[in-house]
């Protein structure tokens, strides 16, 4: 295992333990000059120099900003529909008529995502990577807190239907 030797401190080490790697160029590991201390410190220096808090706060605004000039372009939904369909090995054309064949709504409630008007998530299965359908944020969140489970999805049901009132 080669060495190498922190320019900073004179710490030698290996070079995968003890000098992280800072980017993987062409199939090469490149590593950095400075041990993990050392590099932690520097930083540290460098966030305190910088206010990063600061930095932070103003790309945040300009994300926002960015966000708000593609809505009122119509260009939003699009961006976001073809950079979560590449995600799920879908392309945009395959999105679009998976939408158009749930009328434009999430497949479970049969509404349009009530959260900021947000287009809908593409539901697939952990297990085979398998796209489902379309559901809204709310129904995508339900069904990872239940973990794609079809029995604990029936154990609610019972639990629901047991202590239901009756009008």
């Amino acid at each position: 295992m080669p060495e190498r030797t922190c320019i900073k401190c004179g710490h030698k080490g290996p070079v995968e333990k003890d000098f992280p790697t800072t980017q993987k160029y062409l199939g090469q590991a490149t590593y950095r000059r400075y041990c993990k201390p050392c590099y932690s410190s520097k930083v540290r220096e460098w966030q305190k120099q910088n206010d990063t808090s600061e930095r932070r706060v103003k790309k945040n605004k300009m994300t926002k900003a960015w966000r708000e000039r593609m809505r009122a372009e119509g260009k939003m939904g699009t961006l976001y529909r073809k950079y979560n369909a590449n995600r799920y090995g879908l392309t945009l054309e395959q999105y679009n008529q998976m939408l158009a064949s749930q009328n434009g709504v999430c497949a479970i409630c049969q509404q349009v995502d009530p959260e900021d008007g947000k287009e809908l998530a593409i539901d697939h299965d952990h297990e085979t990577n398998m796209t489902r359908g379309l559901l809204c944020g709310r129904c995508n969140k339900a069904l990872g807190l239940f973990k794609d489970s079809s029995a604990l999805l029936q154990l609610a049901l019972h639990y629901l239907a047991r202590y239901q009132k009756v009008s």
